[in-house]
């Protein structure tokens, strides 16, 4: 990921839309997957960044990772722990930090 790249650049056809980025997640019968939304893999926030091919960050993950602080290479038990789904900001049950996992689609989960 060259977010943040002082010089602008990139490659459009670098960019992913929000459907791509579901790579493996499940579809939903009425949105497809345009609105699949994703947990940030090091923190419980929604993700807006994936990088890699495979991985989904939160705008300050990913700005930590882009200033040297690569949450990326942290062993799960340095990741913030969730509190559980009463004090967690997602306010659901979620695999711990560190692993991938799909929220669901946006417009079904927030009616």
């Amino acid at each position: 990921c060259d977010a943040g790249n002082e010089d602008g650049e990139f490659s459009p056809e670098d960019l992913v839309c929000g459907g791509c980025s579901g790579v493996g997640a499940q579809e939903c019968p009425a949105h497809g997957k345009e609105f699949m939304e994703h947990k940030c893999q090091f923190c419980c926030s929604v993700a807006s960044w994936f990088c890699w091919g495979k991985t989904h960050f939160c705008d300050p993950c990913h700005t930590r990772q882009q200033k040297g602080d690569y949450v990326s290479k942290y062993e799960k038990d340095k990741l913030p722990k969730c509190e559980g789904k009463h004090k967690c900001p997602l306010k659901i049950d979620h695999p711990p930090n560190g692993d991938p996992f799909c929220l669901g689609c946006a417009f079904c989960r927030n009616q």
